[in-house]
């Protein structure tokens, strides 16, 4: 089956992020298309506005040229007046066409002047034609007129006797010339007539033309105006599309880029965690490969160790039991102690096998830490030397010790001499003649430990593996061990921070060099680590079936200050806490007859002394889960095994600073046969005590002080009384040194817990008579 490298949720991611870019491209295809078709409507628009402005100026140079025709009309014949005419009719017709455009009353208007002045024009050439038709007739009546005239003259010559002896009559107006009269009256009554209907058909068209004009020009700047408006508002509203168009696709675009964005840093997102998560589960697989491969490696290792183990454990083991065998049946006193030391050595070498199979699971579960404390490096090589020279000399080797520097340093002294110790025990088992050389050295704030040997020398391969633990070289095969020296060198080593170095060859010698950082006893920094604080002493009551545990923990305890009971049993329990309350109390959780958390239900149900209050912790050597110890009503784990400080801090780290307050206790006393003496001497020495530390005070001799603190110490701590002499020797010991005056007030209080102590053992002395008188 084909595994995706990639989740379902980031190929969900992706294929919407797809899916929304692909929408928004749409939406701008979508938007482009339509805006484009509104364009093109505007376009549309203005060019039917060109097309209407070409129409208007089509009218205006129409009706220009039709005003210019009419110009000449005095001139025109009929011809040109129908000319007119259907000129006339084809602006009326551009004009119809106007309408809806222009203002219908304006164009009839205008519509109504041009087909009056035509008539106008009309009736003028009208008048005008009837004036030259009169004119014609005058100039038809005229000839006729002097031929008549003529006529009359040829008589008059004929009968110019006649008349030249005939007796003048007055004179009569001829025919001639009363024709002539009558007609010329005629003609100016008609020119006249004419005259005045030319005068004011010229007035009325002049009119016309003029209202004409007026109206062409209203019209002109009205078409001039409503095209302004027009074009203008067609310009605003394609601004307006242009501006939303713009503001749509810059809006759309910034949407994309922005999901782009969102989707980048999303898809980057999951991707850096999928690449992480794909660092990890390589290195997750990388580790298991290794685990892997170091769980082979520890399997072998176990095969080795049981196989190591069970023979370094039989071989003594058959010799102390053959030892014991004789030793039951040997009368003789000094055959008896030699099989006894024999005993003796072998159960040494065992215990030695285990403390070192101790120490290494301790350092491998990271229990150990340094305690570092002043010391000379002088006494690191002499008590190496002590140890070492006589068995090197047993041997028949040469011990050479060579000490460059005797410097006061701080640092885990114990752990330094084990690392010199197992360099040493390893130089004296490989090494069959020629010398061991150790050297100690302190320079540059680095303390140099080696130790050199003639020995048989480890080849290059098998330097590799030396550190390894369980891990036994060809030539240490029929040596005593379990392979585990090295390795603990090493561990200790990454313990207090420094390093080991190894140059070897074969057949030539090895030498094994430890560098260990150290800094001068009077260069000693402040402890950074964890500082425990005890502001009250504080009792701890530890309940295990294993009594070699127990007094490891006892020990550890008495070393730290604190009081500690143990007990191997529930009942014995009990019985402590019947007569003391604790502050503490450490059970383990495995125990044959009742396990902790049954102990943990009996405490709380019981009302023993404080056993329903005191804190409990659980003391367990399992890795599992410790959730539900919390749960059960423990209130800390103790993981085994355990150093003396990982002990402390837990401890200290479930009281925090409430502890039980200091009650004067004399059971320790009581439980002895002479319990009554002993009360007795306590009351007398306490007495001395007081009065011999009271001339101290008064001398201000500190050190005696000091002296009598550490006296008093073991009889207070025995019997809880010890919290007073504790401050005291806190104020002795501070730096600056205290007053005088708080050393007194000191003093008073380890004055008030005598009388105390006084006080309550002659208390116990009349009850402890009492019982004894009435027994």
């Amino acid at each position: 089956m084909k595994i995706s490298l990639y989740p379902r949720s980031l190929l969900a991611k992706i294929a919407v992020g797809y899916a929304v870019i692909l929408l928004i491209i749409g939406s701008i295809i979508y938007t482009g298309i339509y805006e484009w078709k509104e364009r093109k409507v505007r376009e549309q628009e203005v060019r039917q506005i060109s097309s209407r402005k070409q129409e208007i100026h089509d009218v205006y140079v129409r009706m220009l040229e039709l005003s210019s025709f009419s110009e000449t009309f005095i001139e025109w014949e009929t011809e040109d007046l129908q000319a007119y005419h259907r000129q006339r009719l084809s602006v009326d017709s551009l004009l119809c066409n106007l309408k809806g455009w222009l203002v219908d009353a304006h164009l009839d208007s205008i519509r109504r002047l041009w087909e009056d002045k035509e008539q106008l024009m009309g009736q003028y050439m009208v008048t005008v034609r009837m004036k030259e038709d009169m004119d014609r007739k005058i100039a038809r009546q005229i000839p006729e007129i002097a031929r008549q005239s003529m006529l009359d003259d040829s008589n008059k010559k004929r009968n110019f006797w006649k008349r030249l002896f005939r007796k003048r009559k007055n004179d009569r107006p001829s025919s001639t010339a009363s024709r002539l009269y009558d007609l010329d009256r005629n003609v100016v009554d008609r020119q006249q007539e004419y005259t005045r209907r030319l005068l004011g058909q010229a007035d009325s068209l002049a009119g016309k033309n003029r209202e004409l004009n007026g109206q062409l020009r209203a019209m002109l700047r009205y078409m001039d105006r409503t095209l302004l408006k027009e074009l203008k508002q067609r310009e605003d509203r394609i601004a307006e599309a242009e501006k939303r168009s713009f503001a749509t696709t810059s809006g759309q675009i910034a949407i994309m880029v922005l999901l782009l964005g969102v989707s980048y840093a999303v898809i980057h997102r999951d991707m850096a965690r999928i690449n992480r998560y794909k660092r990890q589960l390589e290195k997750t697989v990388g580790q298991l490969e290794k685990t892997v491969s170091e769980n082979k490696v520890l399997i072998e290792a176990r095969k080795r160790i049981m196989l190591t183990v069970t023979h370094d454990l039989r071989t003594p083991l058959t010799a102390i039991g053959g030892n014991i065998e004789l030793l039951l049946t040997e009368e003789n006193k000094a055959k008896r102690e030699e099989y006894i030391r024999t005993i003796r050595q072998v159960t040494d070498r065992m215990a030695s096998m285990l403390a070192g199979l101790l120490d290494f699971f301790r350092l491998e579960s990271n229990k150990e830490k340094p305690n570092p404390v002043p010391f000379r490096i002088q006494s690191i090589t002499d008590a190496l030397q002590a140890e070492f020279m006589p068995l090197a000399i047993e041997k028949g080797l040469r011990f050479e010790v060579e000490n460059g520097c005797d410097a006061v340093v701080v640092g885990d002294k114990k752990r330094i001499l084990q690392i010199g110790a197992n360099l040493l025990s390893n130089a004296v088992k490989f090494t069959s003649q020629g010398k061991i050389t150790l050297r100690t050295d302190f320079s540059g704030g680095v303390l140099s430990l080696e130790v050199e040997d003639t020995g048989t020398g480890i080849s290059e391969e098998e330097q590799m593996r030396i550190f390894t633990a369980f891990e036994r070289l060809p030539n240490a095969v029929t040596v005593e061990g379990v392979g585990l020296g090295l390795a603990i060198v090493k561990g200790l080593a990454e313990l207090l921070g420094g390093k080991i170095k190894l140059n070897s060859r074969l057949e030539k010698g090895t030498c094994f060099t430890f560098l260990l950082p150290l800094s001068l006893a009077e260069e000693m920094p402040m402890e950074s680590g964890e500082k425990i604080s005890r502001v009250l002493p504080f009792t701890v009551l530890a309940l295990d079936n294993d009594e070699v545990l127990l007094a490891m923990m006892k020990e550890m305890f008495i070393r730290q200050g604190v009081q500690c009971t143990v007990c191997a049993n529930v009942r014995d329990m009990i019985e402590h806490l019947r007569y003391q309350n604790y502050d503490v109390l450490i059970t383990d959780l495995k125990m044959p007859q009742m396990n902790g958390f049954d102990v943990l239900k009996l405490l709380r149900m019981a009302n023993v002394g404080n056993s329903r209050t005191i804190p409990v912790i659980a003391a367990t050597a399992t890795g599992g889960d410790i959730s539900g110890l919390s749960e059960a009503g423990f209130v800390a784990c103790l993981r085994k095994p355990f150093s003396a400080d990982e002990l402390m801090r837990v401890c200290v780290g479930c009281l925090g600073n409430k502890r039980q307050e200091e009650r004067v206790d004399f059971y320790a006393l009581l439980k002895c046969s002479n319990g009554r003496e002993m009360l007795d001497t306590l009351i007398r020495q306490t007495r001395d005590d007081m009065d011999a530390m009271r001339k101290c005070l008064e001398k201000e001799d500190r050190k005696a002080l000091n002296d009598w603190i550490h006296h008093l110490s073991s009889s207070w701590e025995m019997i809880h009384a010890a919290k007073s002499l504790r401050e005291m020797y806190e104020k002795l010991h501070q730096m600056p040194e205290c007053t005088h005056e708080e050393l007194v007030l000191a003093f008073q209080n380890i004055i008030d817990k005598g009388r105390e102590i006084i006080k309550l053992a002659q208390q116990t002395i009349q009850a402890y008579e009492g019982d004894s008188y009435r027994g």
